[in-house]
């Protein structure tokens, strides 16, 4: 009988892992799409003035997904007055080790702030510090950043797909609207406008524009 029970406990212990395990399984890869991923200019240039500058850190983000994880550190540049709360995200492993850094010399925006994202889409936002967008959708967990708008220009929107390493998936000017409810497939879709569109939806899984 102590046998059959201990059994019984083992098991429920195993299914209770496999189960919290398989809830954020990534199920699919993103598809790539090279016409919506626009190169950031003066890269090389803004990595030499962080180095003669220095780094000033703004904030970071703890992210989880199975039994992987991750730190995101947002950066700026000491003495930086210019447009963007950061200029500079990092990504670490839960070795701490840099897995992925990319830098925008137009600067990107808190979601707070001049840049408030509405109040729908703060709703599915994992980062309660709301320094960028997380989101889970099917491909897994998402980073979303927002560079600074000019004018009446559309800001870039960067989308980073975390796990298992981290890649841009999107790098397009848009202007995010709202966020799509679950659809048939499972995914989260993105709604809003670009420069020359002004109702369009970003289809997370074909990674197409198409008018809304």
């Amino acid at each position: 009988m102590k046998l059959l029970f201990a059994f019984i406990i083992l098991s429920s212990a195993f299914m209770s892992c496999n189960s919290e395990k398989n809830k954020f399984d990534k199920t699919v890869d993103p598809i790539l799409n090279p016409d919506l991923i626009k190169e950031f200019h003066s890269v090389k240039y803004l990595d030499s003035l962080l180095v003669n500058n220095g780094v000033k850190k703004i904030g970071e983000i703890n992210v989880r997904e199975n039994l992987d994880s991750c730190k995101i550190i947002f950066n700026t540049m000491t003495g930086w007055n210019d447009p963007g709360d950061f200029l500079n995200i990092q990504i670490v492993d839960s070795k701490n080790n840099e897995t992925f850094r990319l830098n925008n010399l137009d600067g990107w925006m808190k979601c707070i702030g001049n840049y408030d994202l509405p109040e729908t889409i703060k709703s599915v936002n994992l980062d309660k510090s709301e320094i960028a967008l997380l989101i889970e959708n099917k491909t897994g967990k998402q980073l979303v950043i927002f560079g600074y708008s000019y004018a009446s220009e559309p800001g870039l929107m960067t989308i980073i797909d975390l796990f298992p390493k981290p890649q841009v998936i999107f790098n397009t000017q848009f202007d995010l609207r709202s966020i799509s409810s679950i659809s048939k497939n499972g995914y989260l879709n993105f709604i809003g406008g670009t420069t020359l569109l002004n109702h369009v939806v970003l289809n997370m899984e074909l990674m197409k524009i198409q008018k809304h």
